[in-house]
């Protein structure tokens, strides 16, 4: 268990899908246990789990909010099949069926508003994202609506949100050719995440984009 104490809490997450409904993704789970060590290492206090179904990762995510307190800097890092649907990114959990209804899958937008809720609007929100953002067609709900109603508000309150993704919107991501390999992202961020003297979050994102294109 991290150490509640810690004012640095990161929750990390890594989904591998084996092929059948879900293309297949090996590497997501190596990324996530090289994430949660790169992040121990520089101080926070570090949750890994691995293939969860949503209710496991809605779960999750209500614990790692809950354990929040004004002043933390909160670190989400998620490695896995994500989509867009009406311009909103979800996670794609263990066992979605393939019509990837929203109500199969959890709301990025969603978890962002929680975790801003219970921060200040100058802690540190951090959010790294190893999944695609091809879009897919879906009608919008009321309750969808809702969420990026609370989204929004917080957002316009937030002044130190980041969200760092693995690709460009509408583009696909690129995981690692085995279970023992990283994705190219997540190979690049972690030597950087563990960097000493620490790199400022701007200049990760600069040497991200740099690294993807060599």
């Amino acid at each position: 268990d991290a150490d509640p104490t810690c004012r640095r809490k990161a929750l990390v997450i890594g989904n591998n899908y084996e092929g059948g409904e879900r293309a297949p993704l090996l590497s997501c789970i190596k990324d996530a246990i090289e994430m949660g060590a790169a992040l121990s290492a520089g101080g926070s206090a570090t949750v890994v789990c691995t293939n969860l179904s949503k209710s496991a990762m809605e779960e999750t995510i209500q614990i790692f909010v809950a354990a929040l307190n004004p002043g933390d800097v909160a670190i989400l890092y998620f490695s896995g099949h994500m989509v867009e649907c009406g311009g909103r990114p979800y996670f794609v959990p263990i066992g979605a069926a393939s019509s990837l209804t929203r109500d199969a899958m959890v709301s990025l937008h969603a978890v962002q508003a929680c975790i801003m809720g219970k921060l200040g609007p100058d802690d540190f929100k951090i959010f790294l994202l190893d999944g695609c953002r091809v879009h897919r067609d879906d009608e919008s709900s009321a309750g969808e609506r809702d969420v990026d109603d609370d989204f929004t508000a917080c957002v316009k309150e937030a002044t130190n949100l980041y969200t760092l993704w693995a690709t460009a919107p509408t583009a696909s991501a690129f995981g690692g050719h085995s279970a023992d390999a990283m994705s190219p992202w997540t190979n690049a961020l972690v030597p950087l995440v563990k960097a000493s003297p620490p790199i400022e979050l701007r200049d990760i994102a600069a040497r991200l984009v740099d690294s993807q294109k060599t």
